[in-house]
């Protein structure tokens, strides 16, 4: 999955914003980013947010 591919499935499935990779270079595609700038409870409510909708699990 791109990494546009994967910020927009994020935000549409989770709610979740990340910044797609490829905006850091050609090197950042395939990856995304996210701004931990939340509390430790919250981070852990969007981990088990991306984990249930196994956004990013291999096949």
């Amino acid at each position: 999955m791109k990494s546009e591919e994967a910020s927009l499935a994020l935000l549409s499935r989770t709610g979740i914003v990340a910044t797609p990779g490829n905006g850091f270079g050609i090197s950042g595609e395939g990856y995304v980013r996210f701004a931990l700038t939340v509390d430790t409870p919250r981070l852990r409510e969007a981990i088990d947010r991306i984990v249930n909708e196994g956004l990013f699990n291999p096949k």
